[in-house]
């Protein structure tokens, strides 16, 4: 037997017809967890997209949990002729759309040609007539882009989209029919059919869906998600991990258009609700602990899941954003307790010589 520490899961499944029978037997596996990733958010997928938009929509209904707890059963029953085989890829690339961050991964590889031929260049989108240059650029036709416009590396225009003066361009995907407006700076984001951004505005690492309109000197902080149709008022900011929809879930799990007044994350000028997360209550309960700490829960555990589906997400972001937090917290516990100890110190002996 030889153990390996050196291989990626491609989350690619190959099964055979008897599977299904397992999930019929075993009632256990019928529960699906909703992936945080807002897969609602995905449905209408841009025609200029570098995946399509079957693989993207359905992927993001995650069944991590599912395809786990089924191997860990299944293995142990070997002996009953179920089976599992793996097989090593050497010269091949193979990779599963699950949310926002793999899919901004993927599509970094395919504007990278890691996975060539299958690249922007080859037409692979029907309508397509992209033209590939210097640096991992890649223009399609009727582009118009200013001269004083930087466009760095690994870059996809689309069509008819328009880029202005001053505008900065890192890393990051331009549908089409896109308006980029003066030294606007949008940094390793997606931005899809016939979105808008006006001067002056910073994107980092998020996802901008069809129609969206993004106003003057407004910041979309990473991992953001912005849904089709949404307006993000002039001068707001949307905090880092933020889902906007135009759609608000009601009490009865219906997603339908309300008439309530939309969220101010979203400004007075601004059209837009921010999702929050809504797992099944199952799937709740195992990330609740047994202590009585009301700072640990349900709460903290899916903005987590949140983060780490999100693009941007980094451990060690992570980790020095809870170093941060503990040093402050023992720093501020610390001189508390100095400050009380001075106070009561000082109280006594006042006492004492009066």
């Amino acid at each position: 037997m030889v153990y390996r520490t050196d291989l990626l899961d491609c989350q690619v499944d190959i099964c055979s017809p008897e599977l299904m029978l397992q999930f019929s037997d075993n009632f256990d596996y019928q529960v699906s967890i909703p992936n945080p990733s807002l897969n609602h958010f995905l449905t209408h997928s841009p025609t200029h997209s570098l995946t399509h938009t079957h693989s993207l929509t359905h992927s993001l209904t995650s069944f991590q949990d599912i395809r786990r707890d089924f191997i860990h059963n299944e293995v142990v029953n070997f002996t009953l002729g179920k089976h599992i085989y793996s097989y090593v890829l050497t010269n091949e690339y193979a990779a599963r759309v699950n949310d926002p961050r793999t899919y901004h991964s993927i599509c970094r590889d395919i504007v990278s040609r890691w996975v060539y031929p299958l690249v922007p260049d080859a037409q692979i989108v029907k309508g397509s007539n992209y033209v590939h240059s210097k640096r991992y650029i890649y223009k399609d036709s009727n582009c118009k882009i200013s001269r004083l416009a930087k466009i760095g590396e690994g870059v996809v225009l689309g069509k008819d989209c328009i880029i202005e003066d001053g505008v900065v361009l890192e890393r990051c995907v331009i549908g089409v029919g896109c308006h980029i407006q003066a030294k606007s700076v949008i940094i390793q984001s997606h931005l899809w059919t016939r979105s808008i951004v006006e001067p002056n505005v910073t994107i980092t690492q998020s996802i901008i869906c069809e129609n969206v309109l993004v106003k003057a000197n407004a910041t979309v902080a990473r991992g953001c998600i912005l849904a089709k149709g949404v307006v993000i008022g002039i001068g707001c900011r949307i905090p880092a991990y933020t889902r906007i929809s135009l759609s608000k879930k009601l009490e009865n799990n219906e997603n339908n258009q309300v008439s309530a007044p939309y969220d101010d994350v979203v400004g007075r000028d601004g059209k837009g609700f921010v999702w929050e997360y809504n797992s099944c209550d199952d799937y709740m309960e195992e990330l609740e602990t047994d202590d009585d700490d009301e700072d640990v829960g349900a709460d903290n555990g899916a903005i987590d899941i949140i983060r780490t589906h999100s693009i941007g997400y980094s451990l060690a972001l992570t980790h020095s954003y809870l170093l941060t937090h503990l040093l402050t917290h023992l720093l501020t516990h610390s001189l508390t307790h100095s400050l009380t100890h001075s106070l009561t110190h000082s109280l006594t002996h006042s006492l004492t010589l009066t």
